[in-house]
């Protein structure tokens, strides 16, 4: 910035001409209209690139969010997973048990019988 504005007030320097007043003061209000528009497009860059860079970063940042979300759901249905499969085991555990809860049963029912009869 400091070298445009250098430049346009060795521009802008009044030259002697003929006709004197009028056309330094032509010559220094296009300069300034220059010096006004080059800052104004500068700051305009300036803006568009925060604008990309900030774009990018919230490109990002989605993307890092769907990866994780992504991740939870596969960590979700493979707990879902074991709790089912969990879940069964302890079923057939239970039947196991009562399986041989009955037959004890029916052994000690025997065992039972058998000592009446005798």
């Amino acid at each position: 910035v400091r070298e445009v504005r250098d430049a346009l007030e060795r521009i802008a320097k009044p030259k002697p001409e003929a006709g004197g007043g009028e056309a330094a003061r032509l010559r220094d209000e296009a300069v300034s209209q220059r010096d006004e528009a080059v800052l104004k497009s500068r700051e305009e860059e300036g803006r568009r690139r925060a604008a990309e860079a900030t774009a990018v970063g919230l490109r990002s940042d989605l993307d890092a969010a769907r990866r994780e979300r992504d991740d939870l759901e596969r960590e979700l249905r493979r707990a879902e997973d074991r709790a089912a499969r969990a879940a069964d085991e302890a079923e057939r555990r239970l039947e196991r048990l009562e399986e041989r809860t009955r037959e004890e049963a029916r052994r000690l029912a025997d065992r039972a019988d058998k000592a009446e009869r005798e």
